[in-house]
Parts: C-alpha cells; structure tokens; sequence
C-alpha cells in the first residue's frame, strides 16, 4: 500500500485523527507522516531503541554464558550442528541436518511429543480421508492383536471390518 500522501513512498504508518467526534484516517510514509505532525517520534527505530535502553549494560552483568556443549562427535557437514545441540535446542540448523541425524530424530521427535505420528486435527477438506486412514489402521493393529492371543473370532470380525472400509 503507498503513501496516501505522496503516493511514492510505501505507508509505514496508520494515523487516526478524532477531532470533535469527526473520526479521519490515513496510511502514510514515515516521512509524509513527520511532516504532517511536527511532534511525531520517528517510527524507524522508536523499537530498537527503546529495548537498547532497556538491556544497555544488563545483558552482559546478568545472564551468564553457557558452558559449551558436549561434542558427542556426530555433526551436519553443512550448518556444523552438533547432536548434542539438536538435543539441547530441538532445532534442526539446516536442511542436511534430516540426513545426517535421520537415526536420531526419530527417537528425539517421540521424547518430545509422544509420538513419531501426528495425531491431532486435520484440515477439514482433507480430514475425512486421514480419519479413514485411521481408522483402518486401528483396526489393523487390533487384528494383529487379536492373532496373537489367538482370538481368532474376533479376527475374522475386524478382518471382514477391514475389507468392508477398504472397499468403501
């Protein structure tokens, strides 16, 4: 969206005027906008600064500086990532880093959620597909329980389940 005003530059700033319940409103430039309100701050670093002076000298005087971690000696070739750092922050640095910790990131993913598989919601135009999928996937496994303590009545009920939702 450009400037209201000198329809150049790009509106950074959204100004709204209420003057005797008369309510006005413009997307301007910084600059259009400076202009406009000769006591307006400077919108550019009014952020930056402001967290400058907040953490000017603290930073340094309060939060201590982590111990280097262990190098357990598997490392990505392309980001440098070390396991040990995968563990510790639970982010992957790079696209290489799937592959070269592919053994590990199984293990890891179902730590931290339970789970290799996702199991919460779906979209809804493509979430009565997964709950299919699912659902045969339970009973599959129900199946492959029920062979092993020999229940094989109740086998032959979610075999023919099966074959019933995989056909439908």
């Amino acid at each position: 969206m450009l400037c209201e005003k000198c329809k150049v530059n790009p509106a950074a700033v959204h100004v709204t005027q209420n003057i005797n319940g008369a309510k006005t409103e413009a997307f301007l430039c910084a600059a259009c906008a400076a202009a406009q309100n000769p006591l307006a701050i400077s919108f550019d670093n009014m952020f930056a600064s402001f967290l400058e002076s907040l953490f000017e000298n603290s930073v340094s005087e309060t939060v201590p500086e982590k111990a280097p971690l262990p190098n357990d000696g598997k490392e990505c070739p392309n980001c440098g990532l070390s396991l040990a750092e995968l563990k510790e922050y639970g982010k992957l640095g790079c696209s290489d880093c799937y592959e070269t910790f592919r053994g590990e990131l199984n293990h890891i993913i179902k730590n931290l959620n339970g789970s290799n598989r996702h199991e919460g919601k779906f979209p809804k135009r493509a979430g009565a597909l997964y709950a299919h999928k699912r659902e045969i996937e339970h009973l599959k496994a129900d199946l492959k329980r029920a062979v092993e303590n020999e229940e094989f009545e109740a086998a032959a009920k979610l075999r023919d389940e099966i074959r019933k939702l995989g056909s439908a």
